[in-house]
């Protein structure tokens, strides 16, 4: 009966195997097949968007709000590349000799202005993508000023009663920002200077535009309607939105410029050279603009001094920069194992960005945490699994870059116990019995985040998908009358009760998928569902600043083996501490 049993267990888990990879197969070809018919959507909405442009000059988040939620438009994204690095110094600097005269005929800046600006410090460029093509609608040049002015120093005139000028030096900045038809027209104009002479604006920023060797990405608006532009793909975002679905974050109210002009600002100045000084009215162009709330949010992460989940986790950060901090956790949920049922808890060192640029490490050691044998069952089941001492670690790499290019995002989890000896996690030591536990458990997977609703940041999925191994060991406490090298253990014998391991009983390779949902729009809250060897849902919610509650239930999707249990349900508080 027994072998019969197994071999049904054996079948039952063969079917569960081939049923999830044939649901992670019609997965991938559904999303690839969403991918690629959104990109090719609709070619001729390319004229829609060009004519909304030239028709009205309109800012960035005004032309973004205009776009519908619908597939049949196919310029989605909207990227702002800077050119302000040593690659693209020299096409910025041409860029800005070309179009000097323009910006003084078409009134964008006065010629005193234009003619002060030596050093251009910046060139944003706006343009909307589809594929590989680019419809640039906005070129905005900024040239940071200082100004350094007399003034009396009032506290040495309170003290004294003599009269003392100090010079002050104040900083702006003079934007020259080529909108809408302007912009149309502007890329027109050819180069006069620099290797790009002859060539017309636009021939020269289409072709760069596409290069991240000559200018930094700065922003990404997109994914209207199209499920495959709204997959993050800048690292530093990645890691960003990462800590959404693992940590506590405020959320971060944002605005839009609006009404943006030309001034000119009054001042004085002191002629400190003639006796008493003279006040001499001085004048100057700069550019105003008023502050208009956002309805998009940005969510915002400060790592903690404290994070603290009563029944799952411990972390602190006690440093100042905040790079490195230790953690203290439960069970290995990974697999769906939480709290006590793995019979083994964690003690990490935390690195961030110490191995990879923007990633986060973990490393340190397992131990084993012999509690739970004894519940009823009526909230949390009895643990099954035995622990010991053994190795760990994790991290989250947001880009990898081997080969270059690759923009790779890569996790990974395992834990290591070499081997086993006698412990409080041991349930029973009697003649036969049988004590199991985790030799080794380790997870790859690939995270990808969603940012579901780019026009205002409140909800992000993350994906993640990959493979995860699960050793499972057999050991029985030594016997009187137990042959162990050929040798009969005898009754008394120092040997009764120490452990013997007889094995890998159970090897398990299985797909490693987890969906995270997380919302913050009117209040925060999240939700998960994760198949890794068992079934797991769950979710939090905050209940004011600081405090959450967080659930989860895992189970198996058969029989269970006899070292988990058949469900598992935990619920915990959480408190944050800055």
């Amino acid at each position: 009966m027994h072998i019969q049993k197994q071999q049904m267990n054996k079948a039952f888990l063969d079917a569960v195997q081939i049923r999830t990879a044939i649901i992670l197969s019609l997965l991938f070809f559904s999303i690839g097949g969403v991918v690629s018919s959104a990109r090719a959507s609709s070619f001729d909405s390319a004229s829609y968007y060009r004519k909304l442009v030239r028709m009205k000059d309109l800012d960035l988040k005004d032309i973004i709000h205009t776009f519908q939620d619908s597939s049949d438009y196919a310029y989605r994204e909207v990227e702002i590349r800077q050119l302000d690095n040593d690659l693209g110094g020299e096409l910025k600097d041409a860029l800005w000799k070309t179009l000097k005269r323009f910006i003084v005929d078409r009134g964008i800046g006065t010629q005193v202005n234009v003619d002060s600006t030596s050093f251009v410090n910046s060139v944003q460029i706006y343009a909307g993508v589809a594929a590989d093509s680019v419809d640039i609608f906005r070129i905005q040049f900024s040239s940071q000023r200082s100004t350094t002015t007399n003034e009396i120093d009032r506290k040495y005139l309170q003290l004294t009663g003599e009269t003392r000028f100090v010079p002050k030096t104040t900083n702006y900045t003079i934007y020259y920002d080529i909108i809408g038809v302007n912009a149309y027209d502007a890329l027109q104009q050819t180069f006069v200077a620099g290797e790009y002479k002859d060539m017309t604006v636009a021939d020269v920023l289409q072709k760069e535009f596409l290069s991240p060797l000559n200018s930094s990405l700065i922003d990404l608006y997109g994914g209207f309607g199209n499920f495959g532009d709204k997959i993050v793909l800048d690292s530093h975002k990645r890691l960003q939105y990462y800590h959404l679905f693992n940590g506590f974050y405020s959320v971060e109210p944002t605005y839009d410029t609006i009404n943006q002009r030309d001034t000119t600002i009054l001042y004085n100045e002191y002629d400190t050279h003639s006796n008493p000084p003279k006040i001499i009215p001085k004048s100057k162009d700069s550019s105003l603009f008023d502050l208009q709330l956002s309805s998009r949010v940005q969510p915002v992460f400060q790592e903690p001094l404290m994070d603290f989940s009563l029944l799952r986790q411990l972390t602190l950060n006690p440093f100042h920069d905040k790079d490195f901090g230790f953690q203290v956790r439960l069970g290995n949920e990974e697999v769906g194992l939480p709290l006590w049922t793995s019979g083994t808890g964690q003690g990490l060192l935390i690195l961030r960005n110490k191995i990879f640029e923007q990633s986060v490490f973990k490393i340190g050691l397992v131990f084993p945490f012999g509690v739970g044998e004894s519940s009823s069952g009526s909230l949390f089941s009895p643990r099954q699994m035995a622990g010991s001492w053994g190795f760990c670690a994790e991290g989250l790499i947001p880009a990898f870059d081997i080969p270059e290019g690759l923009n790779l995002p890569v996790g990974f989890s395992l834990q290591y116990i070499p081997s086993f000896s006698k412990n409080s996690t041991v349930i029973d030591t009697t003649q036969g019995a049988n004590i199991y536990y985790a030799s080794f458990i380790g997870t790859l997977y690939f995270p990808f985040i969603i940012d579901l609703n780019p026009r205002l940041r409140t909800s992000f999925v993350q994906l993640q998908v990959g493979a995860g191994w699960e050793d499972i060991t057999r050991a029985v406490a030594a016997y009187p009358g137990m042959v162990i090298n050929g040798d009969s253990v005898k009754s008394g014998s120092s040997t009764v009760g120490e452990l013997q391991s007889q094995g890998i009983v159970s090897t398990r390779i299985l797909p490693h998928v987890r969906v995270d949902y997380v919302n913050h729009e009117s209040a925060k809250f999240s939700l998960f569902t994760q198949y890794d060897h068992r079934l797991m849902l769950g979710g939090w919610v905050e209940l004011f600043s600081g405090f959450r509650i967080e659930l989860e239930y895992s189970t198996t999707l058969g029989p269970p083996d006899p070292w988990e249990p058949q469900t598992f349900f935990l619920i915990s508080p959480r408190i944050r501490i800055l």
